[in-house]
């Protein structure tokens, strides 16, 4: 009844979780700032 209801049920397959749940950042998107005079910038 509950998958009827498109709930999601415990140790089934939920494309919506997945998304949500997905990291908003891909590696490499962003690149590390470079501090030439180490002084904690």
């Amino acid at each position: 009844m509950w998958a009827d209801r498109g709930r999601t049920l415990p140790g089934r397959h939920d494309p919506e979780w997945i998304r949500l749940t997905a990291p908003q950042v891909k590696r490499g998107q962003f690149s590390a700032l470079r501090d030439p005079l180490r002084d904690g910038r």
